[in-house]
């Protein structure tokens, strides 16, 4: 073999041999970026309180009309001072209007901001908690 054909041969090998590896530092570099969040999932429609409907008078003997109210509720498991877990009872993720608890007690405002900064995950099971994290 002549020594230009040799040069050539040696010159497709190094060519062949650094595509291999930018390729495989390319592909060691992308696995290493983070994966996106997983998208906000909610219910076709958030449940919300709806205003008490107003007694008209009538009455049919025997009948009892009850009306109640649900709020929207957010519940918070807190650590520390760190929200960890969020649930609500919606089927939406944590929404302003809702009303904040931590156990027996009012949400405080940063707990609540804490709360609100929830946007990803699927929410549409009401009561499922979703970690803060």
């Amino acid at each position: 073999m002549s020594a230009r054909k040799r040069r050539g041969l040696v010159a497709a090998a190094a060519v062949l041999a650094l595509s291999g590896t930018a390729s495989a530092l390319a592909a060691t570099s992308s696995s290493a970026a983070p994966a996106p969040a997983p998208a906000l999932v909610e219910a076709a429609t958030c449940a919300a309180p709806t205003p008490l409907v107003a007694p008209d008078g009538s009455r049919t003997a025997g009948e009892t009309v009850v009306s109640f109210q649900v709020p929207a509720l957010t519940r918070l498991r807190v650590e520390g001072a760190t929200v960890v877990a969020v649930a609500t009872n919606t089927g939406c993720a944590p929404q302003a209007t809702d009303r904040f608890v931590v156990g027996d007690r009012l949400a405080t405002p940063a707990e609540v901001d804490a709360a609100l900064a929830l946007r990803t995950g699927d929410w549409t099971t009401p009561g499922a908690w979703h970690p803060a994290s």
